[in-house]
């Protein structure tokens, strides 16, 4: 063979082994940003890690699922501030005065590492929009409609704002309120 055919065969294999190890590097390591988490199943074993820290570590082929520590969610009637649809509540007031509550939220998962693996194994949560849909919007449809049930629409807009809103944030914080009905008869 001519020294220079093999020179271009050298090069060619040296090039096409480059390539590979590129795009194998992009699935053998992976980098946490400072912002997000990474949950991470394992290639072959198919054991599930999560990793909260900053960095990069071993991906090893394996599939990794990235989600934010923290976000805004909108669910506003405004097509400007947020998404083309309208993402407002639906509520029902106590005097029955239906209303379309919008505002925004902002999210923290500050989990652990136990409870990130569950995002995905446990409530097949694999992406943001998993979060938002499936945890977040539900969470807080049910907060308002909740909390509307507790005043009238009149209320709720001029001498009990503030009650309405605060009411709401307790419940996103700390869990749902039970209520109870009470008849009592006054003399």
């Amino acid at each position: 063979m001519n020294p220079d055919v093999k020179t271009y065969i050298k090069w060619g294999l040296g090039v096409i082994a480059l390539i590979a190890i590129v795009i194998l590097a992009s699935n053998v390591f992976a980098t946490v940003e400072a912002d997000r988490f990474h949950v991470k199943q394992a290639w072959v074993t198919g054991n599930m890690s999560a990793r909260l820290q900053p960095g990069m570590y071993g991906q090893w082929f394996g599939t990794v699922w990235t989600f934010p520590k923290s976000e805004t969610f909108y669910f506003i009637k405004d097509e400007k501030d947020a998404k083309a649809v309208d993402q407002s509540v639906h509520v029902r007031f106590d005097d029955g005065s239906p209303a379309d509550v919008s505002g925004t939220i902002r999210v923290n998962l500050n989990v652990s590492v136990d409870q990130a693996i569950g995002l995905v194994k446990e409530h097949r949560l694999t992406n943001w929009t998993d979060v938002e849909t499936k945890l977040v919007l539900p969470t807080i449809r049910r907060t308002l409609i909740l909390t509307a049930t507790t005043m009238n629409a009149t209320e709720s807009y001029q001498n009990r704002r503030d009650d309405f809103i605060n009411m709401v944030t307790d419940q996103l914080d700390n869990g749902f309120y039970e209520t109870e009905d009470q008849v009592t008869e006054v003399t």
